[in-house]
């Protein structure tokens, strides 16, 4: 049902009867657009919806035990796209991985990343995370990242590195 502030959804199955415990309180809508969600019409959003279905316990057990402080050293690595696991594994000396994993799922929940492989296959420790495009337009500070490291598996360090590459060079 389509109000003047929301959208409300409702799934019928066709063995299901509703009838209203107390019919004289209950409103009529006689113009509303009504719309069956059918398992057709869910079908393809079948994998994000199971998906979410594993990120939420994380989120709702451990949330209150990640700081904002954490949330934004996370956040810190995603400069490049990086799997779950090698995201945990970065962070595996900072903190714990159940930590990190709901860290990483409240920065989704937040929009402050993204994953297309969410919709696509089952949640793993392949996955691929990466920052939301709303947050790499107003990050103006960047890590300064040697070469070296953006080929490495388990992403860039930390923190800052400066190395020197064979001429001297500072990178």
């Amino acid at each position: 049902m389509k109000g003047f502030t929301h959208r409300q959804f409702l799934v019928l199955q066709d063995d299901i009867e509703l009838v209203p415990e107390h019919p004289e309180r209950v409103p009529t809508f006689a113009q509303a657009e009504v719309f069956t969600v059918t398992n057709a019409w869910l079908e393809p959003h079948r994998q994000w919806i199971q998906n979410w279905q594993q990120i939420n316990p994380y989120i709702v057990a451990n949330g209150r035990f990640v700081t904002p402080q954490m949330l934004d050293i996370v956040a810190q690595l995603f400069d490049i796209p990086m799997a779950l696991f090698d995201a945990e594994h970065a962070l595996q000396r900072r903190m714990e991985k159940q930590l990190a994993r709901t860290a990483i799922f409240m920065l989704l929940h937040q929009g402050r990343l993204t994953s297309d492989d969410l919709s696509k296959q089952a949640l793993s420790g392949a996955t691929i995370f990466l920052l939301a495009p709303s947050v790499q337009k107003k990050r103006v500070v960047k890590r300064l990242i040697p070469p070296i490291y953006k080929t490495f598996p388990l992403g860039p360090p930390l923190t800052p590195t400066r190395c020197k590459d064979s001429e001297g060079q500072i990178y």
